[in-house]
């Protein structure tokens, strides 16, 4: 008698073109294209992805971006760049979302932050969330998982 291997969870979502037609996908992220460096491969086969920018991805202090004049302007061009790395992905530019909080203010807003998420998710209802890990590194992805994480007090 042969054993049938049993699927991961990562195939099951994803290794399936029904199955990906039919999610409803969350990417919660800290900065604009963070999105697609950790999850682009898999974006890219979905049908029914939002994205969510928690911050603008461009530091309020300390902005030193040669190519662009001021921070407005590389807040701009950051945002013009991922709306097409995502267009690639078929992530039409209605579903991409931005908090706009400032590069490296995220950890002075967790409270709000985990708040506007828990609304976000509930008016979305999405079968699956994808979110940076905490694990001590950069503060805004670090404050981005936990205002995933977080329940909200009903």
């Amino acid at each position: 008698m042969e054993r049938r291997a049993k699927r991961s969870a990562h195939t099951e979502l994803f290794g399936s073109k029904e199955l990906t037609q039919k999610t409803r996908c969350a990417v919660i992220v800290a900065h604009p294209n963070d999105e697609v460096v950790g999850a682009g491969g898999l974006i890219s086969r979905l049908s029914n992805v939002t994205v969510l920018h928690i911050t603008d991805g461009v530091p309020r202090n300390g902005y030193a971006d040669a190519a662009y004049v001021d921070r407005s302007e590389s807040v701009r061009a950051r945002r013009r760049e991922c709306r097409e790395a995502l267009a690639l992905a078929n992530v039409n530019p209605e579903q991409i979302l931005e908090f706009g909080v400032a590069c490296y203010q995220s950890p002075l807003k967790l409270e709000e932050l985990a708040r506007r998420v828990a609304s976000f998710l509930q008016s979305r209802a999405p079968d699956v969330v994808l979110t940076h890990p905490y694990e001590g590194g950069h503060p805004d992805h670090d404050a981005t998982a936990f205002a995933t994480h977080a329940r909200s007090e009903e």
